[in-house]
This record gives C-alpha cells, sequence and structure tokens, in this order.
C-alpha cells in the first residue's frame, strides 16, 4: 500500500488500525504488526523515506 493511499483513504494510521481490526484483514493486520515492530525506524531508513 503506498504511503499516499493509506492517508487519502483512511485518513491517518489510527483510523487504519481501526479499520484493519474491524474488518479482520489478514494483510492490513499483518501490516500494523510490521510497522509497529520496526518503528521508529533507523535514521537511515528514514533519510531514504523523505528523500523520495
Amino acid at each position: 500500500m503506498s504511503h499516499q493511499r493509506l492517508y487519502t483513504e483512511y485518513g491517518n494510521y489510527p483510523n487504519y488500525k481501526q479499520m484493519a481490526n474491524a474488518s479482520g484483514d489478514q494483510e492490513m493486520l499483518q501490516s500494523i504488526k510490521i510497522i509497529e515492530k520496526f518503528t521508529p525506524l533507523p535514521k537511515k531508513w528514514m533519510f531514504y523515506v523523505k528523500e523520495r
């Protein structure tokens, strides 16, 4: 899922989490687990994200 699509469809991360939990969508729930496991992202990765 692209960064822009997340904000267009869900508005923000808490809304995305709420929708994932309500729908039980496994792909969305998996992405939440990954995001929460690896945040905050290492500084080197954040540099890449900002440059994109």
